[in-house]
């Protein structure tokens, strides 16, 4: 399969291009590859951004967050296949809340033309993954700094210790 490149870049494209890639962070790279990897169960090539290319496991990663919410994931090896899978990944990531000047764009990552605007978004979505998480799952305990995690729709009415000031640890709750 052809990438579309462009050519090697010169003069201030090249500077640019540069800055974009000294922003990189590999550690962060890891941490996205552990995360999306325990979220999906797909084990990631490895190079990132092969492994992402055609889309499909961005779909799979969005479709764990919020279900059915990319019905139509192409397995085939045609680039406008694959394109379309990540469109669909950045729609589904606008649906999810993302801010449309947070996403990468479909080239940054098919072409490997920014790899670094790419990351950017993954830890985005998944700090809005956390944000959501708490605050749909969630409440801090009154005496202590922790939170406790509930089952959606728990009646705190009806398990009024969970907010009890009385417990000596978070293990008696």
């Amino acid at each position: 399969m052809s990438h579309f490149n462009k050519g090697p870049a010169y003069g201030l494209t090249a500077e640019v291009r540069n800055k974009i890639l000294q922003k990189y962070d590999p550690q962060k790279e890891e941490e996205l590859r552990i995360w999306i990897e325990e979220v999906t169960g797909k084990r990631l090539g490895e190079n990132f951004q092969i492994s992402l290319k055609d889309g499909i496991i961005l779909c799979m990663l969005m479709n764990k967050l919020q279900p059915d919410s990319i019905r139509k994931v192409n397995d085939s090896k045609l680039n406008w296949h694959q394109l379309e899978n990540i469109g669909n990944f950045i729609k589904a990531m606008q649906c999810y809340g993302m801010r449309r000047h947070d996403i990468f764009e479909a080239n940054d990552l098919f072409e490997n033309g920014n790899l670094t605007q790419v990351q950017t978004t993954l830890l985005a979505l998944a700090n809005l993954v956390s944000v959501n998480f708490l605050s749909s799952y969630s409440i801090i305990h009154p005496q202590y700094d922790y939170i406790i995690i509930l089952k959606k729709g728990l009646d705190l009415k009806r398990h009024p210790y969970l907010l009890s000031r009385d417990a000596a640890s978070p293990a008696e709750l």
